[in-house]
C-alpha cells in the first residue's frame, strides 16, 4: 500500500499555508461594510478572504453586493458560462467583469464560482481531512477512521482526489481494514458539459478483496449548477483488474455510469451535503454489476473545524464463491478544512 501511503501524505501537505498576495481587493457586504482583502475564492456559497487583522475567513454569498480587483479572476455562472477578467464595482447585486472584449454585468446570485488566475498550486488546493474513533469495552472492539479530499481548480480544469480508510481491531480475532484511493481529472466545455478521466484503488478484507484498481474515461453533464447545489451524471467506460483471496487475478472492461449531487447551505451554520453514486457493468465476460455509493455531511463547528457523518455501500452483483456481495458502514468524525 506505498502508493496510498503516499498520496496520503499528499493530501496532508495541501494543508501547508502558501505565500500571501498583497490586499487590495475589496469586497462590499450587504451592511454597508468595505473589507480590503485578498479573494481567495468562492465555491459552494462561500467565499474565503484573506486580511492582515483576521486572517482567512469565510463570507456567506448572499451577503456580498460588489467586489472589486484589479486582478484577473476566472468566473463562472449558473449558466455554465465562463468568463475572463478584472472586477469592477457595479450596481449592488451585480458583478461586472472587465474581460477582453468589453465589461459583462452578472447578478451575483447566478455567480457560481469565483476564483483568480494565476495562483500558486498550494493556493488552489482546498479540502478536508476527519478523523474518527470508537471504542466497545463489552467487545473490546476498536475502531479508527480517516477521510481526507482534496480539489485544484485551474482554467476549465478541475482536479480531486479522495482517500478513505477504516481498521477495526476485535479482541481475539482478525482486524481487518478497508481503503480506498480516488482521483480524478474533468475538462469543462461551454455550457454544462465535460469529459473526465478517473482512477481508484481499493482494498477491503471484509470482502477478501486484496486488491481493485480501475480507470476509466467519461463524459458528463451538469443537471443543476447553483450557489447552493450542484447535480451532475455521466457516463463512459473502464477498466477493472482485481485480485481476491485464493483467487486468480481478473481483468475486465467495464461501462460505467454515476451521478453526482453536492448542496450546502448559506447560513450562518455552514452544512455541506455530497453523495456520489458509481455503477460498473461487465461487458467482457458474464453478466455483473457492481455499485458503490459513498455520502458525506458535514457542518462547521468553528472557524474550520467541523464535525461530519461518512457513509457507504458497495455491492457486488457476483462475487466470488464464498465471498460477500456487499459492504456497508457509517462513521462520525471530527475534522480540519483547508
Amino acid at each position: 500500500m506505498k502508493s496510498v501511503a503516499v498520496s496520503v501524505i499528499l493530501l496532508v501537505l495541501a494543508s501547508l499555508p502558501a505565500a500571501a498576495a498583497d490586499k487590495t481587493d475589496v469586497v462590499v457586504l450587504r451592511v454597508g461594510d468595505r473589507i480590503t482583502c485578498e479573494i481567495k475564492e468562492l465555491d459552494r456559497g462561500l467565499l474565503r478572504i484573506k486580511t492582515d487583522a483576521a486572517d482567512t475567513f469565510t463570507v456567506h454569498w448572499g451577503h456580498v453586493v460588489s467586489l472589486n480587483s484589479v486582478r484577473w479572476f476566472e468566473v463562472q455562472t449558473a449558466g455554465g458560462l465562463t468568463y475572463y477578467g478584472s472586477l469592477t464595482i457595479g450596481d449592488a447585486g451585480f458583478l461586472v467583469v472587465d474581460t477582453p472584449t468589453g465589461d459583462v454585468r452578472l447578478a451575483m446570485l447566478d455567480v457560481v464560482h469565483l476564483s483568480p488566475l494565476g495562483r500558486g498550486f498550494w493556493s488552489r488546493l482546498d479540502g478536508s481531512i476527519d478523523l474518527g474513533f470508537s471504542y466497545t469495552q463489552a467487545s473490546e472492539q476498536t475502531q479508527w477512521t480517516l477521510n481526507t479530499n482534496a480539489k485544484h481548480r485551474r482554467e476549465r480544469y478541475l482536479f480531486q482526489g479522495m482517500f478513505a480508510s477504516q481498521f477495526t481491531a476485535i479482541e481475539g480475532a482478525d482486524s481487518t481494514s478497508r481503503n480506498t484511493l480516488s482521483f480524478s481529472g474533468r475538462r469543462l466545455h461551454g455550457t454544462h458539459w465535460f469529459h473526465e478521466g478517473l482512477g481508484q484503488l481499493q482494498q477491503d478484507q471484509s470482502l477478501g478483496l486484496n486488491l481493485r484498481s480501475v480507470v476509466g474515461a467519461t463524459v458528463g453533464r451538469y443537471l443543476l449548477l447553483k450557489p447552493r447545489t450542484s447535480l451532475s451524471v455521466f457516463g463512459g467506460a473502464g477498466y477493472t483488474h482485481e485480485r481476491f483471496e485464493n483467487e486468480e487475478p481478473d481483468d475486465s472492461a467495464e461501462a460505467l455510469s454515476g451521478v453526482q449531487w453536492d448542496w450546502f447551505s448559506l447560513s450562518n451554520n455552514d452544512t455541506d451535503l455530497s453523495t456520489t453514486l458509481l455503477t460498473y457493468y461487465n461487458v467482457s465476460g458474464n453478466a455483473r454489476v457492481r455499485v458503490d455509493f459513498a455520502a458525506s455531511y458535514k457542518q462547521k463547528i468553528v472557524k474550520d473545524l467541523h464535525w461530519s457523518l461518512n457513509g457507504f455501500e458497495t455491492y457486488d452483483g457476483a462475487p466470488p464463491a464464498g465471498k460477500k456481495s456487499n459492504d456497508s458502514g457509517v462513521t462520525l468524525a471530527l475534522g480540519w478544512s483547508f
